[in-house]
């Protein structure tokens, strides 16, 4: 995971559960995964594309994590 991603972990600390944080950290990583697979940068239509390719794989609430509520 790159640093400057751990970083903001780190200062959201306290504001949320460590339960909470651990499934962000892992959603991320998936995340990460898929930009890395398809060779595509963090992009709104990225994210889009992942939301997509992830329907019916994910549960709905983290999809929901991903679309931003």
């Amino acid at each position: 995971m790159d640093s400057s991603i751990e970083g903001v972990f780190q200062k959201l600390k306290g504001a949320y559960s460590p339960n909470t944080l651990r499934g962000y950290r892992c959603d991320f990583r998936v995340f990460e995964r898929f930009c890395q697979s398809e060779v595509k940068a963090a992009s709104v239509e990225t994210l889009l594309a992942f939301i997509e390719a992830s329907m019916g794989r994910r549960k709905p609430q983290t999809l929901t994590t991903f679309g931003g509520h």
